[in-house]
């Protein structure tokens, strides 16, 4: 709405509904200096969506901006670095957004990542977990860390406390490490494995497992139902119309499934089939 320039300085200062638009960026602001000079700046009260290149998964809202942010202020200090303060960040849709981080400083590195510092995970507005530190990747690369610790509470597994650590050393691999603690019952381990080593192939294994110090009964020894299942599914397209499938699946018993599966589908399923076949159009 008002617009002061200084020629000999090449700064801009501008008040009432400021925006700045430049290559994947969009930021909008009460009130702004610029320096067209060196590209720096600082915003206030600002909204701004940045050009984040990551492929589609349930709960990311996909679009050509995907990473929405709030925030008092902003300091640009390059073409792809932004300071912000009393901010909240999230992919998905910035209307009622699902999730989102809230964080008194970040830094948001285009096409690097996302930097959070004293911020908290917020769901639906609540928050959920406080975080020293995170990062959210911003580039097409995927990267290795920790994941979100695992809290929670439940009759049969107690307080639950665990955590994972994501691995993607090449793009076409990532693998997820992880263990729990349940305070009822002893502890659990779980592993993905993921890689699609060429077109047309795709190696999937999972593992879940739980050492269990038992069921505890009255006047009897506790009922132990610990155990694990190992999955695996390789399916590829070979040369001359071949095709080649493995489905596999290792349980080392019922009572496993039916204490520590996750879905009811999955815990009344009391066959085990393991298939691999080669076919030919």
């Amino acid at each position: 709405d008002h617009v002061e320039y200084d020629n000999e300085a090449q700064v801009v200062v501008a008040r009432g509904n400021v925006q700045l638009d430049y290559l994947t960026q969009h930021v909008e602001a009460d009130d702004a200096r610029y320096e067209l000079r060196t590209g720096r700046g600082t915003f206030h009260h600002v909204r701004g969506t940045f050009a984040v290149q990551r492929h589609p998964v349930p709960k990311l809202l996909i679009s050509p901006n995907p990473l929405f942010f709030e925030a008092e202020e902003a300091d640009r200090l390059d073409d792809n670095t932004y300071k912000i303060r009393k901010a909240w960040l999230t992919v998905c849709k910035p209307g009622r957004p699902v999730w989102k981080f809230y964080a008194p400083a970040a830094t948001v590195r285009l096409k690097q990542s996302v930097r959070v510092t004293n911020g908290n995970f917020r769901l639906f507005s609540i928050p959920v977990l406080y975080l020293p530190f995170a990062t959210v990747p911003a580039e097409q690369r995927r990267d290795s860390g920790f994941l979100v610790p695992e809290l929670g509470n439940t009759s049969q597994k107690g307080y639950v406390l665990g955590d994972s650590v994501y691995w993607a050393p090449l793009d076409w691999l990532d693998v997820t490490l992880g263990a729990a603690d349940y305070t009822k019952r002893g502890w659990s381990q779980k592993e993905d494995f993921r890689a699609r080593p060429w077109e047309g192939a795709q190696l999937d294994v999972n593992y879940y497992g739980v050492i269990d110090r038992g069921l505890q009964q009255e006047d009897a020894p506790p009922v132990k139902q610990g155990g694990h299942e190992a999955k695996l599914l390789f399916t590829s397209m070979l040369p001359g119309g071949w095709r080649a499938v493995a489905d596999l699946d290792q349980l080392t018993s019922l009572t496993f499934r039916l204490a520590w599966s996750e879905t009811f589908k999955e815990a009344v399923n009391s066959e085990v089939r393991n298939t691999a076949f080669l076919t030919n159009n």
